[in-house]
């Protein structure tokens, strides 16, 4: 069983990208709402970090002004 979100989130679109919208949602074959859902959720286009190593890690987590060598100094 697909359980439905609970949070409900209002928003307000100008009349034009509504119309937009709408008509592009119905192209595919969806509900505005499942459309809008769908264009809004994040695409992973990286993998996870807890399947990176330790120093990859570090690499996309630390600030990028500090050198590779001090990186693992900065979590210290």
């Amino acid at each position: 069983m697909k359980e439905k979100p609970t949070e409900q989130v209002t928003i307000t679109l100008p009349s034009d990208l509504y119309q937009q919208l709408r008509s592009q949602a119905h192209r595919n074959h969806l509900c505005l709402a499942d459309y809008i859902r769908k264009k809004v959720e994040p695409h992973i286009t990286s993998p996870s970090l807890g399947k990176l190593p330790l120093r990859e890690i570090i690499a996309r987590t630390t600030p990028h002004s500090i050198p590779p060598d001090a990186r693992l100094d900065f979590y210290t």
